[in-house]
């Protein structure tokens, strides 16, 4: 881990080396959703999407996070399945059951893998079909923040900057779920690195800086009708 001279620096900078690898972990995420947006249709099951990406994740020699996953307390039954699938209103993390996917529908897939010891987490939303005017929206604002905080991820700039861009929001009637700070590629840190400041938009030191490695999502719901 790097640190400044000046500053007992607390979040990791990343080397070249990290950075591909990380790259690398997040490739293989993007090509299981590339397979996904070939596969969704109305009249496939959730488990069907899971067993899916179980296949591609085993092919390219990657280890799901999420299946076995217990959280806390440690007696919780295992994740059951390779992807997290939210239909319609789920907020996130939903299971890869038997339910089947109809058309109008919208589901988010979350996926996570381990890669050569490094990690890629990411969630896509995907159409069913031909969907509500509503639906369609919500996917193409959410979207639109994420690329609005990725254009934000610029050395010289402060953390908060991701913060306020995901922040955009020109629609109304929709929600974006509060108590959820992104999926991620993972050893990244999540909070202010300073003790004396709990909110980023409080912190004069938390500017971003080359090998940073930054992770967030914006996570709206479609209201059930």
């Amino acid at each position: 881990m790097k640190r400044t001279s000046q500053e007992n620096w607390a979040i990791e900078l990343k080397s070249p080396r990290e950075i591909t690898a990380l790259r690398d972990a997040g490739r293989i995420v993007a090509q299981v959703f590339a397979r996904l947006a070939e596969a969704v249709r109305p009249g496939i099951t959730l488990r069907e999407l899971d067993r899916l990406a179980t296949d591609y994740l085993k092919s390219q020699g990657a280890q799901p996070l999420y299946k076995g996953y217990r959280g806390n307390p440690s007696t919780h039954p295992p994740f059951p399945g390779v992807i997290c699938t939210s239909v319609n209103h789920e907020i996130c993390h939903g299971l890869p059951d038997k339910r089947v996917l109809r058309q109008g529908d919208i589901v988010a897939v979350d996926i996570g893998l381990k890669y050569k010891g490094y990690c890629g987490d990411a969630c896509v939303t995907y159409a069913i079909g031909q969907v509500a005017p509503e639906a369609q929206q919500l996917m193409k604002v959410t979207q639109e923040c994420l690329y609005l905080g990725i254009d934000a991820a610029q050395a010289g700039r402060r953390l908060s900057d991701i913060g306020a861009a995901e922040g955009y929001q020109p629609w109304a009637g929709d929600d974006v779920w509060p108590g959820r700070d992104g999926d991620r590629n993972r050893r990244v840190q999540r909070r202010c690195p300073h003790r004396h400041a709990a909110d980023f938009t409080a912190c004069d030191e938390c500017g971003q800086r080359p090998g940073h490695v930054h992770a967030g999502c914006r996570v709206g719901r479609k209201h059930r009708v």
